[in-house]
């Protein structure tokens, strides 16, 4: 007889929600099924939306590419909601206990739950951690990330960076180290024309495109991507910048980075910006910078 394959519950968020960590679980879903019993306990509601700055937190493709079966259960903001959660997942009976952390936004809602599972699952309770502290974080951030992740037995960094800022934080426990997974799920098709894409999107067809995609933020590195293609177009004559952004920049240092670098030249020209509820399938480059 076959031993039983050992239990993991990720407390994350998953699909109907959008964004990067809503890929990540179900990325690492879709990685760990095959070896374990595993079960996705997500969130029933996120950012209450008075705190969200786009229009939906849901992702609303017309064909959804990426989800892994979940149950919808933690409410980030409801303390009887956390006792709740923490009573089920101690009846899991699992071997291993994974939150997913990226912001000091889930402190209390993440410690509560480890508070109360910690007696069950000593030594069983991982944090994995894209970030520890918010990228725009204030010294409160640095506090609430203390507070959040003080339960965890053990920690997974995906990046040299954030192994490094967990010394802070770990005190003493593991700390083992991944990366950021390539995502498949955007698998181009067969009978995908290339050229008549880039027609349709005024790319001349020889063109070679970078392409930046995702929210725009300061940290992200767009404007330092903006100020390197000049010499990018020196070395890569037929090369084009397209910007698939989910947000107009706010920062005035990067709107004006944006405004000094447009045009002949500088190898960029091309306005227009995405709107933030944008769906993953139907993101297109609707900001094109042309070499």
């Amino acid at each position: 007889m076959s031993e039983s394959k050992k239990k993991i519950i990720i407390v994350g968020p998953s699909y109907p929600y959008r964004g990067g960590n809503s890929l990540f679980v179900t990325y690492l879903y879709n990685s760990l099924k095959d070896n374990f019993d595993v079960k996705i306990y997500n969130y029933k509601l996120l950012y209450p939306s008075i705190l969200f700055p786009g229009k939906t937190q849901f992702d609303e493709s017309k064909s959804v590419v990426f989800k892994a079966p979940n149950e919808r259960i933690v409410n980030s903001i409801n303390p009887f909601n956390w006792i709740s959660s923490a009573s089920k997942i101690n009846k899991e009976n699992a071997d291993l206990v994974v939150f997913d952390w990226w912001h000091p936004f889930f402190s209390f809602c993440h410690f509560t739950i480890s508070l109360l599972i910690k007696k069950k699952y000593k030594n069983k309770i991982l944090f994995i951690t894209e970030n520890v502290v918010s990228h725009e974080s204030h010294f409160i951030d640095r506090i609430l990330t203390k507070i959040g992740l003080s339960n965890s037995s053990m920690f997974l960094a995906l990046s040299g960076i954030v192994e490094k800022e967990l010394e802070n934080f770990a005190k003493g426990k593991p700390v083992f180290r991944s990366e950021l997974p390539i995502y498949e799920c955007y698998s181009v098709t067969k009978n995908f024309d290339q050229d008549k894409f880039k027609k349709e999107l005024g790319i001349n067809s020889g063109n070679n495109v970078l392409l930046f995609f995702g929210y725009v933020r300061k940290y992200k590195g767009l404007d330092l991507l903006i100020k390197a293609m000049p010499e990018i177009i020196r070395q890569k004559p037929n090369t084009t910048l397209g910007a698939a952004v989910a947000r107009r920049p706010s920062e005035p240092a990067l709107r004006g980075c944006l405004g000094r670098h447009q045009g002949p030249g500088h190898g960029l020209q091309g306005s227009g910006w995405e709107d933030p509820a944008t769906p993953r399938r139907d993101q297109s480059d609707h900001h094109r910078f042309k070499g």
